[in-house]
């Protein structure tokens, strides 16, 4: 027996059997297997099926990664953009105060460069200099190519992903509302099982609001999940979200565990990460 679901489609009913003619959905009869099945199977095929079941996997279910400074090194792309516009506005700005910046909203950042001054501007204004600092970043971002991706990064995603009882979900969690141009640029967009990006949340890190939603979308608990981040505000959003943090770099705070480059990082190290946290939630 054919299937009898309606769908809605730009506005329209579509029953699965019937045939489109002129936008509408017509009677059914010789076509069986025609477009309003082909656009019913193309949606069960498409989004449905790429809602996930919720997570029964034992252990380690999720890996979130943040982008900038353990995926990619464009830190410095962002360090020599913030740069620019301190110079333009005569106001002062190094690498000790960069590293705050790290892992933090683009209009959060303003405000720390601009500080005392960040009342003399409208919120428009302060708005058309974010987008000026974003312009200086994006020159430097299209630079970017395959290479580029961190060493042993492709081989630790692709073993999570080979993981037994499923394998372990990926998502993609970054301040950054330029992430998925990066991810472009690197093609490793279909890596991730979610991408969270600065555009998908109100409040930025340290606030957990990215972590949360990233693990709401994987459907996966959040104490079966490990932040891997390069960042302070990142780690403590991590923790506030209830999750196990990984530290890349160095000059990270507080961590589950610390490593100097994402290619250090094991897949037996993040397991053991989230059993301890795991654990200390049972």
């Amino acid at each position: 027996m054919p299937l009898n679901v309606q769908k809605v489609k730009w506005g329209h009913l579509v029953q699965a059997g019937s045939t489109l003619r002129g936008g509408k959905a017509a009677g059914t009869g010789e076509g069986r297997g025609n477009l309003a099945d082909e656009v019913f199977a193309a949606w069960v095929l498409g989004p449905a099926a790429r809602v996930p079941k919720r997570s029964t996997r034992a252990g380690l279910q999720a890996v979130l990664f943040d982008l900038d400074g353990v995926l990619v090194d464009t830190a410095e792309f962002h360090y020599r953009a913030w740069q620019r516009l301190a110079e333009e506005l005569g106001v002062p700005f190094d690498r000790q105060m960069n590293h705050a910046f790290r892992g933090v909203g683009r209009m959060d950042c303003l405000e720390k460069l601009l500080r005392d001054h960040s009342d003399c501007f409208v919120i428009e204004e302060m708005q058309m200099l974010a987008e000026r600092k974003n312009a200086y970043y994006l020159e430097q971002v299209k630079t970017l190519v395959p290479e580029h991706l961190e060493a042993g990064a492709r081989g630790l995603a692709m073993g999570l992903r080979a993981l037994s009882g499923g394998g372990a979900r990926l998502a993609l969690v970054s301040a950054s509302k330029n992430a998925r141009l990066v991810l472009k640029l690197l093609r490793i967009e279909d890596w991730f099982d979610a991408i969270i990006d600065g555009s998908d949340v109100t409040r930025g890190k340290p606030h957990p609001q990215c972590f949360l939603l990233a693990a709401e979308r994987l459907r996966v608990r959040p104490e079966a999940c490990v932040v891997v981040e390069d960042a302070d505000a990142g780690l403590m959003a991590a923790r506030a979200a209830g999750m196990a943090c990984v530290g890349v770099g160095n000059g990270v705070g507080a961590c589950d565990l610390h490593v100097l480059a994402v290619g250090e990082l094991t897949i037996e190290q993040l397991e053991a990460v989230a059993e301890r946290q795991l654990s200390a939630a049972r």
